[in-house]
């Protein structure tokens, strides 16, 4: 028996033997503990494992804000003012021809006139007032009926001046029997600077606004048209006071019915001359024109060379009134609403060096580039009013437009810095 179990045993031994892949690596398996893989004896108790304590759950993080980017212009800046609109003085020259009595005309301009003057809105503004035609009345009596001179189918009384001729005498007058001068019955002045002196001299609203009031209130329409004389008078007044003080924007708005009947100039190229040659001065002054009826075809030459592109036309009916008010409310915001004046520095400022923030809607500020003049304005922008002897700093009409559509706009001016461009 011990035999047989031997050889048994041999014979397994080989046969395991022979069950061996020797072409392929071998590999030796061990047993898990407690499945007979100790040779040592009895296999040992498992222990339990300990049990996994939960993770703790995550707090999400904050979200981060991210940074104020900045306009780049802090490192180099050397100075920073905050942008104000300049301050706007307005020389209204008003038609008092006689047709200004027609369709009412008259009464809805001075309404117009009187509504603007006193509206929250214009407080601070200057605002000066003169007519034309000018003269000593506008009344047309009836030649017979008075003791006089008659000129044009008017009786003109005398003066009192002597004359040797028209240019002696005063507002219209002209030099009649005797060497006297006469005026009235309509005839208008020819003089520019009969114009200049303004029926109601500049100041600020609301303060003469019973002043502008009062002057209309007591003025009757009468006489012709002389726009030409009128509208060089009044530039000539409103440049006095842009070259008084350069910060200042300076307008004359012209009211009328009609296109010039009498004196010289009067053709509308030449009166267009003046207003352009004013609009480009070293202190310009732009020229509005309102034109209140039908008859008005050519009065966009005057306010194109003006400076203001073209006139605003009025119809005469019902809602004159408001839609004049209106026209002057729109003609005060296109002077002064995205007009900065550029604020002193210490030194010499270098034009070179400026630059424009503007921040809306409480987000952060942005530089606003900078263009060579409003013909090459684009998405956004700034230009210099003048390049060569710049006063203020004006908004391309996006910039503007975005400006003007938050409540809340920043506009900085910052020095120092090379100016960004376009």
């Amino acid at each position: 028996m011990r035999r047989i179990a031997v050889y048994t045993f041999f014979f397994g031994t080989l046969a395991a033997c022979a069950a061996i892949d020797h072409s392929s690596p071998q590999t030796t398996v061990t047993p898990p503990v407690g499945q007979g893989g100790s040779a040592g004896g009895p296999d040992k108790p498992v222990e339990p494992e300990e049990p996994i304590e939960p993770e703790e759950p995550v707090e999400p993080e904050e979200p981060v804000e991210p940074e104020d980017p900045g306009t780049g212009l802090e490192t180099c800046a050397t100075q920073t003012d905050v942008a104000k609109r300049r301050d706007l003085d307005m020389i209204l020259l008003v038609d008092r021809s006689g047709s200004m009595n027609d369709d009412g005309k008259w009464s809805a301009v001075t309404s117009a006139i009187e509504v603007f003057s006193s509206d929250p809105k214009s407080a601070g503004m200057g605002v000066g007032l003169g007519y034309f035609p000018d003269s000593y009345s506008n009344v047309c009596v009836p030649c017979g009926v008075c003791v006089g001179y008659c000129f044009n189918g008017c009786c003109a009384l005398p003066t009192g001046q002597f004359c040797l001729s028209d240019k002696d005498c005063d507002k219209g007058g002209i030099c009649g029997d005797l060497f006297q001068c006469y005026a009235g019955g309509g005839n208008a002045s020819c003089k520019a600077n009969d114009y200049a002196e303004l029926e109601v001299p500049l100041a600020k609203l609301p303060g003469v606004a019973p002043q502008l009031t009062a002057s209309m209130a007591g003025t009757d329409p009468g006489g012709g048209t002389p726009t030409g004389p009128a509208l060089k008078g009044a530039l000539a007044h409103a440049q006095e006071l842009a070259n008084a003080d350069p910060t200042k924007a300076v307008a004359v708005v012209v009211a009328t019915d009609g296109e010039p009947t009498e004196c010289q100039p009067q053709g509308i190229s030449e009166i267009a001359k003046l207003a352009s040659t004013a609009a480009n001065a070293a202190a310009p002054v732009k020229t509005f024109v309102i034109g209140v009826g039908t008859s008005v075809v050519n009065l966009n030459a005057i306010a194109s060379a003006g400076g203001t592109d073209k006139a605003y036309l009025v119809d005469a009916n019902a809602q004159t009134t408001q839609v004049f008010i209106d026209t002057l409310d729109a003609i005060r915001e296109v002077v002064v609403a995205c007009q900065y004046a550029i604020p002193p520095v210490q030194g010499m400022i270098l034009y070179d060096l400026v630059n424009v923030t503007m921040a809306t809607g409480g987000k952060p500020a942005k530089v606003v580039p900078s263009v060579a003049s409003k013909a090459a304005c684009g998405a956004s922008g700034w230009y210099y009013d003048d390049p060569k002897s710049p006063k203020s700093i004006v908004l391309c009409p996006s910039s503007c437009d975005a400006a003007k559509a938050s409540v809340d706009t920043a506009v900085e001016i910052v020095y120092g810095c090379g100016t960004v461009l376009n």
